[in-house]
């Protein structure tokens, strides 16, 4: 299966406040924003889905999936947690 490993996990403070999701790759991601995904109309979640498929389907690196998740949590007001 690919699943276009990050070298750095994204870490969303998601459902609740105090409980994070630990997003690891770029299949992760996708099926974050298709089933966990509180809004489904912005600009940058659109651009996420698009990146991911392009990603799992070898056409872009893994990075750009992930700068694009990170985006889409940021306009979707999802807190990230920094990374260390």
């Amino acid at each position: 299966m690919n699943e276009k490993w990050w070298q750095e996990p994204v870490v969303l403070e998601l459902d609740e406040i105090g409980k994070y999701r630990f997003i690891h790759n770029t299949r992760e991601a996708a099926e974050c924003l298709l089933d966990r995904w509180p809004v489904h109309d912005g600009k940058a979640y659109k651009a996420a889905i698009r990146m991911c498929g392009y990603v799992l389907n070898g056409m872009q690196p893994a990075d750009y999936a992930r700068q694009d998740f990170i985006a889409a949590a940021v306009e979707a007001l999802i807190h990230v947690r920094p990374s260390h």
